[in-house]
């Protein structure tokens, strides 16, 4: 591939903070699929109200109703946080595996796209600008996203103001998503 005077290129680095905001920045971006439910799911909710409803009027089945509904109530509290941190747990242990890799990087950037490569040389990839589905614009980093769970990330802080405006004007055809 050759590339013009006017190629950018950059050998990022990148942290695990750096790595988890990319990630949860592309997690925020993907559509949200609405689920239906099924008639039947509605009416196992439906009797399972009416057991706590009926449970509690009873003095006999008060106690074990109303412990029932705590139980589920402190559960689905407890999930949320959880999840999250299971979550967080998962992703810095990708970022652990792929550390030395996401950091030998060596990207080159110009009007025809995005070249990736491992500065030891085994692995280059070319991504034309039309590749990119989306790009989310952070306040560190330009995410180019090729599909919904892959993405390319160059980073601001090593560009200077003309490259970061060569790289907009390059990329300007690709739908942009503000990092929320």
């Amino acid at each position: 591939m050759v590339y013009s005077g006017s190629a950018v290129q950059i050998k990022p680095t990148i942290t695990c903070e750096q790595y988890l905001a990319a990630l949860k920045a592309v997690i925020a971006a993907k559509p949200k699929v609405v689920r239906t439910h099924l008639w039947w799911e509605y009416v196992i909710l439906a009797l399972i109200c009416l057991a706590f409803g009926l449970g509690a009027q009873f003095r006999a089945t008060r106690i074990p109703a109303l412990t029932a509904y705590a139980a589920v109530v402190l559960f689905v509290v407890a999930c949320k946080p959880l999840t999250r941190r299971s979550q967080n747990n998962y992703f810095r242990r990708i970022y652990a595996e792929e550390q030395a890799t996401l950091n030998d990087q060596v990207f080159t950037v110009d009007e025809l796209g995005i070249a990736c490569g491992e500065s030891n040389g085994k692995l280059t990839s070319h991504y034309t600008w039309g590749a990119f589905v989306s790009c989310i614009d952070m306040a560190d980093a330009f995410l180019f996203l090729l599909s919904p769970n892959r993405f390319v990330r160059i980073p601001k802080e090593t560009l200077s103001e003309s490259d970061r405006e060569r790289i907009e004007q390059w990329s300007s055809r690709i739908p942009r998503i503000a990092a929320k």
